[in-house]
């Protein structure tokens, strides 16, 4: 694997479970075990109840695009040759927003509402990073 030269993220005790899930191609949220709510980013406590009590579940990784930015200057060196690029805020079906790269499409396909789901892209051999890109129809199969 070629050096991945973006930033990473920082992996700690709150989160490793997210990312190793990543690692082996599911998307996973926390679900507090007293109010049933999902949360991302993962946190120790609920924000709906306050409670410390949850579970990882595999997340569906379906969403719908609520937000979108076109990138056409890079803030960072790395992402230079990407120009432009999406990023997004995705509301997936399990209630929580996520802010990801929309990939897999033209940036001018992109609009809000359109249906996407998650795929991973290794950037290291321990990193796997969330992408999401549009969702297939599934009457073109």
């Amino acid at each position: 694997m070629s050096e991945y030269t973006k930033p990473l993220p920082i992996i700690g005790k709150t989160n490793r479970e997210f990312w190793e899930g990543c690692k082996v191609g599911e998307f996973r949220l926390q679900r507090c075990e007293d109010c049933g709510q999902f949360r991302f980013p993962a946190s120790p406590l609920c924000r709906e109840c306050l409670s410390s009590r949850f579970t990882w579940v595999k997340s569906k990784g379906r969403g719908t695009v609520f937000s979108y930015i076109i990138y056409h200057q890079a803030f960072h060196k790395s992402f230079q040759d990407e120009i432009p690029y999406a990023v997004a805020v995705v509301d997936l079906e399990e209630g929580v927003r996520i802010i990801s790269r929309i990939k897999n499409c033209p940036v001018d396909s992109i609009s809000i509402g359109m249906e996407v789901s998650v795929f991973f892209e290794p950037a290291t051999d321990e990193i796997h990073l969330p992408f999401f890109e549009p969702t297939r129809d599934s009457t073109s199969l």
